[in-house]
């Protein structure tokens, strides 16, 4: 079969519009985030400790979460962070001990859960990389890295901005970004 002079016409137009929408592709920036997909990330940092006990008011209903998983007599908020971030964007966090937790929210499933990746690193080494999902006002727990006698758990809950803030380590006080 043949194509005619107005075959090869269309074509090329064809070619020259797919190509022009391609180029465009690259050259446009890409549209900006709507306020709906700005997430809220609650990063707290908890000392457990086998040495003592009792538990620190200002971690509400968190401690409950934290008995359930860890099993030691005494926990402590050292500090509280939070920070908000388009869908992936990083976030980095300052943690005790020459730490730094990387927080980047890829994705929303539904009006609650988060998807994120978290990178934990110590002194210029990946510690922890992996992807998360967190849902309503649920925490993830990061546990282990050993700190002033004790260990360290990282708290990191999220959600959308547009949802109600999680109870426990942000409803606890006024967010802080240093030592207690």
């Amino acid at each position: 079969m043949r194509i005619g002079p107005a075959g090869r016409s269309g074509w090329l137009v064809a070619r020259v519009v797919l190509g022009a929408v391609l180029l465009g592709a690259l050259i446009l920036p890409p549209p900006a985030l709507s306020e709906e997909q700005r997430v809220a990330i609650h990063v707290g940092t908890v000392l457990a400790h086998a040495g003592a006990s009792g538990h620190d008011p200002a971690l509400g209903p968190l401690s409950a979460q934290l008995e359930r998983m860890f099993h030691y007599p005494a926990y402590r908020l050292m500090r509280r962070q939070m920070r908000s971030a388009g869908l992936g964007r990083e976030v980095r966090f300052r943690l005790p001990g020459n730490r730094t937790l990387v927080v980047v929210p890829t994705r929303l499933q539904g009006s609650e859960h988060v998807v994120l990746k978290l990178m934990l690193d110590e002194g210029g080494r990946r510690l922890i990389d992996s992807q998360v999902a967190v849902a309503g006002d649920a925490h993830v727990l990061l546990g282990g890295p050993p700190h002033a006698g004790g260990v360290l758990i990282i708290a990191v809950g999220a959600r959308p901005v547009s949802a109600e803030p999680l109870p426990g380590l942000d409803s606890a006080g006024p967010v802080s970004g240093g030592e207690r």
